[in-house]
C-alpha cells in the first residue's frame, strides 16, 4: 500500500516543534505500507513568490517539504500557499492507494481535490481547536465551507478526541467520523524505576504558555494554596516567552510562592521524562485543548494529572485514581484540588505503574497500530 500524508504541521526550520506527532503516524504507518509526506509551510523569510523545495529520506519513507514566501492579505497568502502545496505534489513520482491528510483546513481540503482527481479514497486526521472555539469568524468562512465539501467526501474524519468531534458537528462538519487519539511513544513515556514515588509536593505544568495555557489561572490558584500549604513547590517549564512568564510571575504571585516557583525553559525529550517522573502531580490549566498529549505523556510516567474542563484531556482520564477534571475555570477551585491531591501520602511505585498500564492499554502505541491497520485496511480496494 501506497501511502501520501498532506499536513500543514510538520516539524520544519521556521517551527521546529510544529506538528511534532505528524512524524509519529508517518513512522506507525511505514510498518503498513510505503509512506511520502507532503507539508507546505510559510517562511517570513523568503521573499514575495519564492518557493523553496526540500527532499529527504526520512527512516519512515519520503519527505517532500515546500517553503514559501510573501506576506499581503490573506488572499495573497492563501494564492501563494496554494502554489506551494502544487510544487510539493508536483515532486511526487508515483500515485498513492491512499490519501492520509491532517487537519481538515487545508490538509484535508488538498487531499478532497487529488482523491477526486486519482480515484482514491483519503481519511482526515482533525487536532486543530478551532472547533472548540465559539463561532465561525467571518473571515474563515469560505474555509469552513471547503472543509465540510470535503469532510463529506473523505472516508474517514478522526478527530484526536470525542470532545473535538462534538465541536465539529457543533460547526456542522458532517462526516463518517471515528475518534483517533494521537500516539504516543509508551515505550519511552514510562514510570521511575525506584522503591516509590517522589515523597515532595512538586508540581509540574509544562505548556508553550500561550493563552490558551492561561498561566495567570494556573499562578492564582498556586498563589492561594501555597498560602495554606508553604511546602508547596512548582515547576512550570516549556518555550514560552521569558519576558511574558517573568511579567506574569510578579503579577499574580507574592514574594513567598515566588521562591518555591521553579521556571525551566525548553526541555528536550529526555528532560520532560525525568521532570515528569519527578513529580508528584501534574497541573493542565488549558481554556482548550483537543486532546492534550501532555496529559497523556504524565499519566505514561504514572502522574496524576488535574485538568480544567478545557475539552480532550476530560477523556483521557477515565479512573478516579488518574487525576481530577475541575468544574470550572476558579483559581480557588484549582487551589483545593492541589492541596487535596498533594495531601495524599506519597504513591509507591506499584500505583504509578498501573496509572501508566491504564494509559497504554487505553492510548499506547499498540492501541494506535490496531486502529490505523483497522481504518487503512477498509480503505482497500
Amino acid at each position: 500500500m501506497r501511502i501520501l500524508f498532506l499536513t500543514p504541521w510538520f516539524p520544519n526550520r521556521v517551527h521546529a516543534r510544529d506538528g511534532n506527532f505528524v512524524e509519529r503516524y508517518a513512522a506507525l504507518a511505514a510498518e503498513i505500507g510505503s509512506v511520502t509526506l507532503l507539508h507546505a509551510v510559510h517562511d517570513p523569510k523568503l521573499g514575495v513568490g519564492t518557493l523553496e523545495l526540500h527532499t529527504e529520506a526520512r527512516i519512515w519513507g519520503q519527505l517532500h517539504q515546500v517553503y514559501y514566501g510573501g506576506q499581503g492579505g490573506r488572499w495573497q497568502r492563501l494564492r501563494a500557499r496554494r502554489k506551494a502545496w502544487r510544487a510539493a505534489i508536483a515532486a511526487l513520482t508515483e500515485r498513492p492507494d491512499v490519501i492520509y491528510a491532517h487537519v481538515l483546513i487545508d490538509g484535508g481540503i488538498v487531499a478532497a481535490r487529488l482523491a477526486r482527481r486519482w480515484g482514491v479514497p483519503f481519511v482526515v486526521s482533525e487536532h486543530a481547536s478551532r472547533y472548540l472555539e465559539p463561532g465561525v469568524p467571518l473571515r474563515y468562512a469560505f474555509d469552513f465551507m471547503l472543509a465540510r465539501r470535503a469532510a463529506r467526501r473523505a472516508s474517514w474524519v478522526l478527530p484526536v478526541s470525542t470532545a473535538l468531534r462534538m465541536g465539529m458537528e457543533q460547526k456542522g462538519i458532517r462526516a463518517n467520523y471515528r475518534v483517533l487519539p494521537n500516539p504516543v511513544d509508551d515505550r519511552f513515556f514510562v514510570p521511575a524505576s525506584r522503591e516509590a514515588s517522589p515523597g515532595g509536593r512538586q508540581m509540574l505544568h509544562l505548556s508553550d504558555a500561550s493563552w490558551q495555557k492561561n498561566i495567570g489561572l494556573l499562578l492564582d490558584a498556586f498563589e492561594l494554596a501555597h498560602r495554606e500549604d508553604p511546602g508547596l513547590e512548582l515547576v512550570l517549564a516549556g518555550d514560552g516567552n521569558p519576558v511574558v512568564l517573568r511579567r506574569a510571575i510578579a503579577t499574580h504571585l507574592g514574594p513567598a510562592a515566588r521562591r518555591a516557583l521553579r521556571l525551566r525553559g525548553p526541555l528536550d525529550r529526555s528532560e520532560v521524562v525525568s521532570a515528569m517522573q519527578s513529580a508528584r502531580l501534574f497541573v493542565l490549566t488549558s481554556t482548550i485543548e483537543t486532546q492534550g498529549i501532555v496529559v497523556l505523556e504524565a499519566l505514561l510516567c504514572g502522574l496524576p494529572v488535574i485538568t480544567t474542563p478545557c475539552g480532550g484531556p476530560q477523556s483521557l482520564l477515565q479512573h478516579p485514581e488518574d487525576g481530577s477534571v475541575l468544574a470550572d475555570f476558579q483559581p480557588t477551585t484549582l487551589a483545593e484540588a492541589m492541596l487535596a491531591w498533594l495531601a495524599r501520602p506519597a504513591e509507591t511505585d506499584h500505583a504509578r505503574q498501573q496509572r501508566a498500564e491504564r494509559a497504554r492499554q487505553a492510548f499506547g502505541l499498540e492501541r494506535f497500530r490496531v486502529d490505523l491497520r483497522e481504518i487503512l485496511g477498509s480503505l482497500r480496494g
